[in-house]
């Protein structure tokens, strides 16, 4: 939070965070920081998560509203281009094949 906070107060164009807890909502600390730091014009972007097959969740602070949440998928037909969501509202998805 430290470092969002140091990019807002700095005057930084793009915050890329590769990182995250493998549950989260806006309301977790990371996740407040990454939407002031929206609100002040920072271009946040965030994985969806780290924590490997978990499905349909998103963590904290991709969670930010704001935040544009990056996630990959792999071509296993069980677990294809899908709808995630974390405990907000669901994000839009491009599948780009």
């Amino acid at each position: 939070m430290d470092a969002i906070d140091w990019a807002v107060d700095n005057g930084m164009d793009v915050i890329n965070m590769s990182l995250g807890s493998p549950f989260g909502d806006a309301s977790n600390p990371d996740a407040v920081a990454s939407t002031n730091a929206a609100k002040a014009g920072i271009i946040v972007v965030a994985s969806a998560g780290n924590s490997g097959a978990g499905r349909y969740i998103t963590g904290s602070p991709a969670s930010a509203t704001g935040a544009i949440s990056v996630a990959a998928n792999d071509p296993t037909p069980s677990f294809a281009a899908a709808h995630l969501t974390g405990v907000g509202a669901p994000m839009d998805l491009i599948n780009a094949n």
